[in-house]
């Protein structure tokens, strides 16, 4: 199921924050192409969160704007553990 929880997991293991802005990367280079859009569709359908791929070399990665930076904050912040809150807003 996906939920806000769910979310507030994949990101605690594998996303971080943008230094340079307020933006969010879930890491998703496991995922094909495909499987990639996927993800960007559900996060749009699920969680009203327009997010785009990014590339670093030949890796693909989800990427949250600043735009929508604290929609995604303030869904996944109440099961962020604390000794990762360093990682939200």
């Amino acid at each position: 199921m996906v939920n806000d929880l769910s979310l507030a997991i994949w990101y605690m293991d594998d996303g971080f924050r943008r230094r340079d802005s307020k933006g969010f990367y879930l890491c998703s280079s496991s995922f094909t192409s495909k499987e990639q859009k996927i993800l960007l569709k559900m996060l749009l359908e699920k969680f009203g969160i327009e997010a785009r791929i990014h590339h670093q070399r030949k890796f693909e990665r989800i990427f949250i704007p600043s735009a929508f930076s604290d929609k995604f904050n303030n869904l996944i912040k109440r099961f962020v553990l604390p000794a990762l809150s360093y990682k939200l807003l």
